[in-house]
């Protein structure tokens, strides 16, 4: 008899990141996604859990709109991050 699905999810490994949590708030939404992607690179070179939700996001050459969420605790940090990299106050 085979098992119930969940279950089955329920037996599968996990990679559960403790950082992230349920309540994920989006901090960019674009309608470039690789601009998104340069954005997601930034906030993850900071140690900000960050997930990319867009169209197309894995096609070989990515277009259309995207969407950063971040966990809400991390929300702050992370708008100052992305707020520093558009008015080029983090580059020397």
């Amino acid at each position: 008899m085979p098992l119930p699905s969940t279950e089955i999810a329920r037996r599968l490994p996990t990679c559960h990141d403790e950082r992230v949590s349920d309540d994920l708030v989006s901090v960019l939404w674009t309608s470039s996604l690789v601009e998104a992607e340069i954005a997601k690179g930034r906030l993850e070179a900071e140690s900000i859990p960050v997930q990319l939700m867009g169209e197309g996001a894995d096609d070989p050459f990515p277009v259309g709109p995207a969407e950063l969420f971040v966990p809400s605790k991390f929300e702050e940090e992370a708008r100052r991050i992305l707020a520093q990299s558009e008015d080029g106050s983090d580059r020397s």
